[in-house]
């Protein structure tokens, strides 16, 4: 029952407890107010009124004050995963927490998915650029071999056809060669 009351809507915590403050003021201000009166029947009760509107709004602005630092508690753990993710930290998931309502349970979530999403994109562009890496290796590794073996056999070739020249009796047979 106060798990399920503790994850209502933000604007209905606030609600809630303005109004068990503005409830509970009432009666012990009522209380306290005949008391005073039956007490001290020729007393001026401005100062009670005063005092008591005081402490109403100090109340009201603590117990507001606490019940909105609770219930944003899941969007500063939402910031915090936020934060890490700017500095490069794609492994965060950020936690929704036993007082977080539906909409910021809906909100987290959606970023934990983007969160897992980039992640998963990084990964999947790392692994291609490796395999671009390793297909111009190959590449490069097979025209070296070309050329290699190209200008190898091109050399051979030369290299024959001067023996052949150097062997040559007569012109006619250099110019042939050559």
């Amino acid at each position: 029952m106060i798990s399920r009351l503790l994850r209502i809507p933000l604007s209905l915590k606030i609600l809630l407890a303005n109004s068990a403050i503005v409830a509970l003021g009432a009666l012990a201000g009522t209380i306290v107010t005949v008391w005073h009166v039956q007490t001290f029947p020729n007393d001026f009760h401005y100062e009670l009124i005063a005092f008591f509107a005081a402490m109403g709004m100090a109340i009201s602005f603590v117990v507001i004050y606490f019940v909105v630092k609770l219930a944003l508690t899941p969007l500063d753990r939402l910031q915090q995963a936020v934060d890490q993710v700017r500095q490069g930290k794609l492994n965060v998931q950020a936690s929704t927490g036993a007082l977080s309502d539906e909409r910021f349970d809906r909100l987290t979530e959606t970023f934990n998915q983007m969160v897992a999403t980039q992640a998963q994109a990084t990964q999947q562009l790392h692994h291609l650029s490796q395999k671009i890496l390793q297909a111009q290796e190959e590449e490069r590794q097979r025209v070296a071999r070309e050329l290699h073996d190209q200008t190898a056999q091109s050399l051979t070739s030369l290299l024959v056809r001067l023996r052949l020249l150097e062997r040559a009796q007569n012109p006619a047979d250099a110019q042939k060669h050559v």
